[in-house]
């Protein structure tokens, strides 16, 4: 079974994909557009370690521990089923429907961001 701070070390080398990446950045400044920012969090467990967070703004992304007051949506699940989501093993319909993965806040933010993931993805070689 995979843990929360892997998942996190994950999450933060995508950061680093996404920041390297101009297409991604593009797609960040449509998504956030008259906003300052956008915040995407985890909660993969009840521990402090265990929650984590991306900024986006303008000028790319950035990775922080911790628990942050306002985020926009909130992932809230097991390390594993992140993961399985993630890779695409699992669709976001099902996890959602059987209880796998909860969203807290605005479920509509995670369509963009999962386009910002999947375009810094598509630009590795």
């Amino acid at each position: 079974m995979v843990s929360a701070k892997e998942v996190a070390q994950k999450i933060e080398e995508l950061v680093d994909k996404i920041n390297k990446s101009e297409s991604a950045k593009k797609e960040i400044v449509k998504w956030i557009s008259t906003y300052d920012g956008k915040i995407i969090q985890w909660h993969l467990g009840d521990s402090p370690e265990d929650k984590f967070y991306v900024v986006f703004t303008k000028s790319g992304a950035r990775f922080e521990v911790g628990d942050y007051p306002s985020p926009d949506m909130v992932w809230i699940c097991d390390p594993q089923v992140w993961l399985d989501f993630q890779s695409g093993a699992l669709d976001m319909r099902n996890v959602l429907k059987e209880g796998k993965i909860f969203v807290w806040g605005s479920l509509h933010e995670a369509f963009p961001f999962m386009m910002i993931l999947m375009t810094s993805l598509s630009e590795e070689t």
